[in-house]
């Protein structure tokens, strides 16, 4: 044999090599490794939790795929994307589920010291903690003075018009004059309030947080015991990153539900 013939026999065994030797990458482990980063968005909202779920998917079939064919690689690349999705899916769970216990435990918190406030006949600051939080009256302020009732001027000319804002005191009757307050007020402190449940927690544009809930009264009407389920909405606001709670409406629970 000549060594022409040699040379060009050893080439073709090595191109057949080479080809025996080719291994496809699998598309869907290669997929996973970006599906896998993006998972980090699972952190703003629960409503991307579906992106770690979709790389959990990709990744377990482009193991799935490997597993099944001698000719596909890319087990490692798998393993990555399986591992971020995990991780960052986890990790936006967890974030959001305490996230909501704390917020929710805080709300507790204020709607019972609002709660308070009205068994004490406090009315005052219990006016105060519905208003938005840079409307309040600065600490030490004399709320007496501030709701006092001023005479209507004399003058026509000097009486507000309709479209000003109503005065101090005007807000705060109105605000004794609703349904739940006037309830509580009725009572004259004798009544007692627990914590029912959570209703309602929602997002209220960019760095605001709305959250219901529900507490139990528990009073005397004509000396007859009776219970009633209220429903308290609470707005939480982050400012300079520091939260103020508001006091929203109350209203009757058992209406609305």
């Amino acid at each position: 044999m000549s060594d022409t013939q040699m040379s060009t026999q050893q080439s073709f065994s090595t191109e057949n090599d080479q080809v025996d030797g080719y291994r496809q990458l699998s598309r869907l482990a290669v997929w996973s490794i970006p599906l896998g980063l993006l998972s980090a968005l699972s952190l703003i909202s629960p409503l991307l939790w579906c992106v770690p779920m979709v790389a959990v998917t990709f990744a377990l079939g482009g193991l799935w795929q490997i597993s099944r064919s001698n000719d596909t690689t890319g087990r490692r690349l798998a393993l990555t994307g399986l591992g971020l999705a995990i991780l960052f899916g986890t990790w936006g769970m967890t974030w959001t589920i305490s996230r909501r216990m704390v917020i929710n435990h805080q709300a507790r918190e204020h709607a019972s010291e609002w709660l308070a406030l009205m068994q004490k006949g406090d009315y005052m600051k219990a006016h105060q903690l519905g208003m938005e939080y840079y409307e309040r009256l600065p600490s030490g302020s004399s709320l007496e003075e501030h709701y006092e009732e001023r005479e209507s001027p004399a003058n026509d000319e000097a009486r507000p018009s309709p479209e000003m804002a109503p005065s101090s005191f005007t807000e705060l009757k109105s605000f004794m004059e609703d349904d739940i307050p006037q309830i509580l007020i009725d009572a004259n402190g004798d009544f007692e309030f627990v914590f029912v449940r959570n209703m309602t927690l929602k997002r209220d544009g960019q760095f605001a947080t709305t959250v219901d809930q529900v507490f139990r009264l528990r009073f005397s009407d004509d000396h007859e015991p009776r219970e009633m389920d209220i429903k308290i909405e609470l707005k939480r606001t982050v400012d300079m990153h520091k939260a103020y709670w508001q006091i929203g409406p109350t209203s009757n629970a058992s209406k609305s539900s």
